[in-house]
């Protein structure tokens, strides 16, 4: 199927596939956007009453214009091998699904705990907006659950396949059961019972409780034993599970939750309402009045991804209140999704840039609000689960080509990648430093793990520490026991070799090893001053910034203010990255 061309769509990978058929990311060769084409399951048309209906609400769907809504671009009959198939084409959406962000959010004990409160809010804020505005041009959703509702880079929530379950009537019953999930299906729908928009209330309410919970309200995966407590069992308290979950909004997810369609919401509207006091798209969020604060939950409120139109929702925790662990430094640590090590870099100001060199000007001070930063750059054993997981495939890969350095010169090498970083060797050490990553690779990763690429000021206060020490480890003059330079050892170290190197606040390998991209695009300030408050430079720039040093470069090159450029497609065997959650 990949370079294929399907009407004016160029397949160019796989993106999934289930009970209603596969999807493909494609690229139209009329405007050059990227789209998801959805090819329906052949089992599916087999009745033509089924293609008629489908293609009558896929024209409505059409016409939802809704920026929390996936929008659907068109519809078209494709011929494969003399057979008539259908496509669906949607909008591309970089971003993940809910149902993926939840799992990242877990204690100490690798238990699920609830989502940042106010990511909670916003994403239930968002949705409900989206299926009001539906329901009002009389389209219901039908299947509501976590892997439905996904987030994009511009900060929105987006709902997917609207109207998909209204065809479940007209399959059979195994083919319906892949197509819904039992985990959010109301009850009605086991009684066989007529669906309307309380079906979605219904299920919505358990997208609710699992958000503010970190659990769904049963404890099962068994089919009957779901199914028995959707027609039969009261769901428990969220407070149970979530002490600090408002009054209101607990009362919100029950009555939801209710067994009979007439004891719930009417609409979404009214769901909304409850929601009006905690949203604040131009400011920050009350607290929830429940006053009692649970550590571990606490631990979890970081701002991973504020779902907001048109501002930026903070909930103000304090590093002490969130601490379970402190490292050698008497800083913060804590473990996200995948056994990544973060170190909470505490608010205050630090010095950034130096006199010494016109990239660095000037030297200034800058002020930064708290956030955490991966404690070791991003290693292959790491990168290999986000590979694994989405089945990502990287530029070098794709271009077959990557850059590798040969004595004082790079030169492009065909068939190096990450796993193939130098050309020499395949599979290269797990807890090695990853390589051959471009900055849009980087990037890819660190959405996938909740996080982003730090800005230049992020990975320079973690490296330089609040005096703008000169060095990640402070004044001293560089030896071999504090960084791989040099060429000491030969090619790249294990990222946790270099005890003596960690920088003020105890992240690791900030000086020599590997290079490491920055969100920020590169620009030369000379005298020209920074912004003085968490500062950022847009990366609509041409290049993008890349800090720290490599294993065979000079003492020099080891100064925590040292800035180089690279185009965010270049790649090669001595730059890779790390990754940051802000608060």
């Amino acid at each position: 199927m990949i370079g294929k061309q399907v009407d004016h769509y160029i397949i160019i990978e796989k993106l999934g596939e289930g009970g209603f058929g596969s999807v493909w990311k494609a690229r139209s060769n009329k405007d050059n956007y990227i789209y998801a084409i959805k090819m329906l399951n052949p089992d599916l048309l087999e009745k033509d009453e089924i293609v008629k209906i489908f293609f009558r609400e896929a024209m409505i769907l059409a016409s939802l214009k809704h920026e929390n809504i996936t929008q659907l671009i068109e519809f078209f009959p494709e011929d494969k091998d003399n057979k008539i198939n259908y496509a669906i084409v949607m909008e591309y959406i970089e971003g993940y699904t809910l149902s993926f962000f939840m799992k990242q959010y877990v204690n100490q004990n690798d238990k699920p705990v609830p989502i940042p409160f106010n990511i909670a809010v916003t994403i239930s804020y968002q949705v409900l907006s989206a299926l009001q505005y539906a329901l009002d041009n009389g389209i219901l959703h039908r299947d509501i659950k976590p892997t439905n509702i996904m987030f994009t880079p511009e900060q929105k929530s987006k709902i997917m396949d609207f109207g998909i379950a209204t065809m479940t009537r007209y399959v059979t019953e195994y083919t319906a059961a892949k197509m819904l999930s039992i985990h959010y299906s109301a009850p009605e729908r086991f009684r066989k019972e007529k669906i309307d928009e309380r079906a979605d209330i219904y299920s919505l309410g358990i997208v609710m409780f699992e958000m503010f919970t970190g659990r769904r309200p049963y404890d099962s995966d068994n089919t009957e034993r779901v199914m028995h407590f959707h027609l039969e069992e009261k769901p428990p308290l969220p407070s149970k599970h979530n002490p600090r979950i408002p009054k209101d909004i607990e009362k919100l997810i029950l009555k939801s939750m209710q067994k009979k369609p007439e004891h719930r919401f009417n609409n979404f509207a009214e769901m909304q309402q409850v929601f009006e006091k905690y949203y604040k798209p131009d400011g920050k969020p009350p607290e929830p009045e429940t006053p009692s604060k649970i550590k571990h939950y606490l631990i979890c409120a970081i701002v991973f991804l504020c779902l907001i139109i048109g501002g930026v929702l903070i909930m103000n925790f304090t590093p002490s209140e969130e601490c379970i662990t402190k490292n050698t430094k008497g800083y913060c640590e804590e473990k996200f999704g995948f056994s990544s090590t973060m170190i909470l870099i505490p608010e205050g100001s630090f010095t950034m840039g130096s006199s010494a060199f016109t990239s660095e000007k000037p030297e200034q001070t800058i002020r930064m609000d708290s956030y955490y930063i991966d404690k070791y750059p991003v290693t292959n054993q790491l990168f290999d689960k986000f590979v694994q997981e989405i089945n990502y495939i990287t530029e070098p890969e794709k271009n077959n080509m990557g850059r590798v350095r040969h004595g004082s010169r790079w030169e492009k090498m065909n068939g190096v990648s990450w796993r193939n970083p130098d050309g020499l060797k395949d599979n290269p050490g797990d807890i090695l430093p990853v390589t051959q990553i471009t900055w849009n690779d980087a990037k890819a990763y660190c959405q996938w793990a909740g996080k982003q690429l730090p800005t230049e000021a992020q990975w320079e206060k973690a490296a330089r520490g609040p005096k703008g020490a000169s060095y990640p480890w402070g004044e001293k003059e560089p030896d071999d026991s504090v960084a791989n330079y040099n060429s000491y050892n030969d090619g790249i170290t294990e990222v946790n070799m270099f005890d003596k190197g960690q920088s003020y606040y105890g992240v690791y390998d900030m000086a020599g090893n590997t290079l490491e991209w920055c969100r920020d695009g590169y620009t030369v300030y000379n005298n020209k001053k920074r912004a003085s408050h968490n500062h950022f430079e847009k990366s609509d720039k041409k290049y993008r910034v890349v800090k720290g040093s490599a294993y065979s470069e000079g003492p020099s090159s080891l100064r925590a203010s040292r800035r180089l450029q690279y185009k965010p497609d270049y790649s090669n065997n001595v730059l890779g990255f790390r990754c940051v959650k802000e608060k």
